[in-house]
């Protein structure tokens, strides 16, 4: 028997099975996402990028944000078989150790985007432009709708409002197929497009110093703050 990993965010509080989708096989970078609506019991399928003529159609069974090592050790304890799939039978060391500090890095930078203390963020549209490039290296394109969402939120937190409506809609492009408009993220997405300067976010991450009109803005590296004319 499979001993469910309640560690796992993947993981379900019930089990059931659908003959259609159980033929889908396991790949750490699918063509596929699987989505299952608590609320209808419906369950989808849909394409994270442009599947070839006779190319299988694959989903991920597990999160695929973590190591190689990582990865192949859930899937033989939850689901009781070796990883084959491309990126899991790399021979090229390099390219392995490559993709494992990519992911830890994406990591990293999704923690300090989602950092909203003033007195400790240093999220940045820097990073999130690093987050970005990240998840395309790593074809996550299931999931990079959530670096997306992080880049138009570091955007308007800024107050740059045409970059923040740019990725806020970006987000919703990638995002709708894979959680549907009743995700938070959506939601939220749906409201910075529509008005930048009234969402929670604009100017979160930006301190002003009203005794001799400069603003601060997170620096990238150190976490100190840049000063800058206020515009009027």
């Amino acid at each position: 028997d499979i001993e469910p990993d309640e560690d796992d965010p993947f993981e379900e509080q019930f089990a059931v099975v659908f003959p259609d989708i159980a033929r889908l096989n396991h790949d750490c970078r699918p063509n596929a996402e699987y989505r299952f609506s608590h609320a209808s019991l419906a369950q989808t399928v849909v394409a994270s990028r442009d599947i070839l003529p006779g190319e299988e159609i694959t989903i991920s069974y597990i999160d695929p944000l973590q190591s190689r090592k990582e990865r192949m050790a859930k899937l033989v304890r939850s689901w009781g078989f070796q990883c084959t799939c491309p990126l899991c039978a790399m021979e090229e060391q390099v390219r392995i150790t490559e993709s494992d500090a990519r992911i830890k890095q994406i990591l990293r930078l999704r923690e300090e985007l989602r950092n909203w203390d003033v007195t400790t963020s240093r999220g940045s549209p820097q990073m999130a432009e690093v987050l970005v490039t990240l998840y395309e290296l790593e074809r996550l394109w299931g999931e990079i709708y959530q670096a997306y969402v992080l880049a138009a939120l570091a955007y308007n937190a800024v107050g740059d409002e045409w970059m923040a409506v740019k990725y806020a809609h970006l987000a919703r492009e990638w995002g709708l197929p894979m959680v549907g408009e009743d995700d938070g993220d959506m939601e939220e997405m749906a409201k910075l497009a529509r008005n930048p300067s009234g969402h929670w976010s604009w100017m979160k991450r930006v301190k002003r110093d009203e005794n001799h009109g400069m603003i601060e803005t997170a620096d990238s590296e150190d976490g100190c703050y840049l000063s800058k004319p206020v515009k009027n």
